[in-house]
């Protein structure tokens, strides 16, 4: 009788864990490439856009210049308050770019990834990807 139910017992619990890994997906992205993201002028600086994971957009802008910038992929950080990735782009002088995907959940760094402590610093996007479950749209 305790053989059934211990083997009953551990039976239901194998199937409510895969159900629970059954609802949570997990997905994968990394920051955009540099020669993917589009630099748009308008009337206050420029604003900065590329496609993200699911139909999402990376967003960004610099009020403060006026020109387009030449950049390559630097860094990559997590903010969990905001459940937002934000990626950093830097060329010559002050050239920067600063992308951001947000409401990112259940964030995790990719295994085999530079991330130390929500930060990436690394010359390759690929170094710096990350893991989710969802990215929550507002409309």
């Amino acid at each position: 009788m305790q053989n059934r139910l211990a083997t009953s017992l551990a039976v239901l619990t194998l199937a409510l864990a895969g159900q629970a890994w059954a609802e949570t997906p997990v997905l994968t992205a990394t920051c955009p490439r540099a020669g993917d993201i589009n630099q748009h002028p308008g009337s206050e600086g420029y604003t900065y856009d590329a496609k993200g994971p699911g139909g999402s957009q990376w967003t960004g802008e610099n009020p403060e210049t006026g020109i387009e910038y030449k950049v390559a992929f630097v860094s990559a950080s997590y903010k969990a308050s905001t459940q937002a990735v934000i990626c950093d782009y830097e060329g010559d002088g002050d050239a920067g770019i600063r992308l951001t995907l947000k409401a990112v959940q259940d964030w995790k760094p990719s295994q085999d990834t530079d991330w130390k402590d929500g930060f990436c610093k690394s010359g390759e996007t690929s170094r710096c990807g990350f893991s989710y479950s969802a990215l929550i749209t507002t409309q």
